[in-house]
């Protein structure tokens, strides 16, 4: 199997899994108006475009809604997502596995997201530090709460971007809450949170 063909098939599992984890505390708490929308059916989805039209739009590897791509704000939506026993119990998991950026978590970092949680799995692509900065970016820009998942294997990649990106915080070259909605975590570690086997 390749490493392309076994993203793609983490990917599938992936959604499987969150959407086990997700699906009935989100259907629980969120109001009719929401999930009844055609662009919430799934609620959790994989390899789902995040388009806000006009604009361009990186696409992200998996992503939690509900989502917001038309002209308006469902923060308040997210917060009550966030509130939720089950889903803080989540983050407190995420904050403890997190490689970096997450461990100092800001809920309300990102004020206008476009989804609940964007995620992104990286393989091998992980050695490649600037398109791993740029999957952070996206998920810091897109969601309430960003995940990237990377392989084990390619972990050093990302503990060594992270290093980096404490110490342009440190030194002042970039605002301190940079990245503080993005967990950075090992693919074993989350596959464990969600009992993945």
């Amino acid at each position: 199997m390749t490493k392309r063909n076994s993203t793609h098939g983490y990917l599938t599992q992936l959604a499987r899994n969150l959407s086990i984890k997700f699906s009935d505390t989100l259907s629980e708490i969120l109001p009719q108006n929401i999930t009844n929308k055609e662009c919430n059916k799934p609620l959790i989805r994989y390899e789902k475009q995040m388009k806000m039209t006009p604009l361009y739009s990186p696409a992200c590897d998996a992503a939690i809604g509900p989502f917001s791509f038309d002209e308006g704000n469902i923060n308040d939506c997210y917060q009550t997502i966030a509130d939720d026993p089950t889903v803080q119990e989540f983050i407190k998991g995420l904050q403890k596995e997190s490689l970096g950026s997450g461990c100092n978590y800001e809920l309300n970092h990102n004020r206008n997201p476009r989804c609940f949680s964007a995620i992104e799995v990286e393989n091998s692509t992980a050695k490649d530090v600037k398109h791993l900065l740029g999957s952070i970016t996206n998920c810091s820009i897109l969601s309430k709460i960003g995940i990237v998942i990377i392989f084990d294997a390619n972990i050093k990649y990302a503990e060594r971007l992270l290093q980096y990106i404490a110490f342009a915080k440190y030194v002042n070259k970039t605002d301190k809450s940079l990245f503080n909605n993005v967990f950075v975590i090992a693919k074993s570690k989350f596959d464990a949170m969600l009992d993945i086997i």
